[in-house]
């Protein structure tokens, strides 16, 4: 089973955390940690979580972009892009515009000469944010399907509640039921024929591809990098604001919890198959090995028991999965009612349509029509063959029937005389 992967940002693999061991030094991936969660964290722990995701930090920010060209990081501008994580921290709720002020005012260079700030930002709000913004004049191919911009008069707080909404279902609706079951990732992919992609963009979580000739689920694979949010958020008030939130580095308490759960929703902890159906996963697509661990799933923050249950109608799902209950959603529909794939299933699917069920119908009438007339004549004329049939007199008028004369002698040709 062929499967591709985004992690890295494109199509190819995913980024293998052995391949930058050697010029990665304990020194560098301490200083990004700290950076961006803070030094009072287990050392043992970090490195057990964020060993997936430092890799792919390094690999995202390893070509920082010059008034001449690409040019590859060094420490200088690594350090360069440290300094941009410190100042999205400390401004997360400030317009773009001013914050591009600020950085350029602290005199932010690399080796000497001036780097382009444009890309240093959106390389480190893709690295540290998980969020890929569109860039204004530059193209920078990510593999991603949503793009989103990120506005001038638009501050970074701003910008992750519009991709992240709280979605609220109309109470006045009725609430249709459904089978939450039906989500679990192998079923998807026996069941339905999705093919599972892994991505470092968050906001393509839970997103449906549907192509001519593939169904493709893409699904957030940094599990560590989610893990880690939750310890530095857990040790505070668990309903922070978004700007409270990127200011410890970290999303909001309440997107990292449901994107955890709805993980553990593809992939139960207590489903032997889909266990193994996960590790392949992993072991084909080189994945965070955080995912395998159940025990760092998290099942988020329940105010009662009953929402700690599976939802069972549209009502539930979105007041336990606000964020991402519409993609869930249009999964669900997918499965009821799948877009068809194979050829006998989209020439079936094209016979669907209220045009030609309509002619379909005028035919289905037309030929029972010319049916039954066909029938009315012929049993009229077994009728009247018997009436004839059962007169004595054959010259009555309408019943001439053609018989042979009974007196006429029998024929004798052929006979011989002896």
């Amino acid at each position: 089973m062929s499967q591709r992967s985004r992690l890295s940002g494109t199509h190819g693999p995913s980024p293998d955390p052995s391949n930058h061991h050697d010029s990665l030094d304990e020194k560098v991936r301490k200083s990004v940690a700290t950076c961006i969660w803070g030094a009072d964290k287990d050392q043992n722990e970090v490195k057990k979580l964020l060993e997936f995701y430092l890799t792919y930090y390094i690999e995202t920010t390893g070509c920082i972009r010059n008034d001449v060209g690409p040019r590859a990081a060094n420490n200088e501008n690594r350090g360069t892009l440290l300094e941009i994580v410190r100042q999205l921290k400390r401004y997360p709720n400030i317009r773009r515009k001013e914050l591009e002020s600020i950085l350029k005012t602290a005199g932010l260079a690399a080796s000497g000469e001036s780097i382009d700030l444009d890309v240093a930002l959106y390389l480190v709000v893709r690295a540290v944010f998980m969020i890929s913004y569109r860039l204004a004049y530059k193209t920078i191919f990510t593999g991603q399907v949503v793009k989103p911009m990120w506005k001038q008069t638009e501050s970074l707080d701003a910008l992750v509640d519009r991709l992240f909404p709280m979605q609220q279902v109309d109470p006045s609706e009725t609430a249709s039921t459904i089978r939450a079951l039906k989500l679990r990732a192998r079923y998807l992919r026996e069941k339905v024929g999705f093919w599972i992609e892994w991505t470092s963009h968050l906001p393509d979580h839970l997103y449906l591809e549907i192509t001519d000739d593939r169904k493709t689920l893409i699904l957030f694979g940094q599990v560590g990098y989610l893990q880690m949010h939750l310890q530095v958020l857990m040790s505070g008030d668990e309903r922070i604001s978004t700007a409270e939130g990127l200011a410890l580095g970290c999303l909001p308490p309440s997107v990292v919890s449901e994107t955890l759960r709805t993980l553990q929703l593809l992939f139960p902890e207590n489903n032997e198959k889909c266990k193994a159906f996960l590790a392949k996963e992993i072991a084909m697509n080189n994945l965070d090995h955080c995912l395998s661990d159940s025990l760092h799933f998290y099942q988020g923050f329940h105010d009662d028991a009953g929402t700690a249950a599976l939802p069972e109608d549209t009502h539930e799902l979105f007041e336990q999965f606000p964020h991402w209950g519409k993609r869930l959603q249009r999964i669900l529909r997918e499965v009821e009612d799948p877009t068809p794939m194979a050829w006998h299933e989209k020439w079936s699917d094209r016979r669907k349509s209220p045009r030609f069920t309509y002619w379909a119908a005028v035919i289905a009438l037309s030929v029972a029509l010319l049916f039954g007339i066909a029938a009315t004549v012929l049993g009229a004329l077994q009728v009247y063959i018997s009436y004839c049939s059962w007169q004595e007199d054959a010259n009555k008028p309408g019943c001439r029937i053609i018989r042979s004369n009974p007196s006429a002698p029998p024929s004798t040709t052929g006979s011989t005389s002896v």
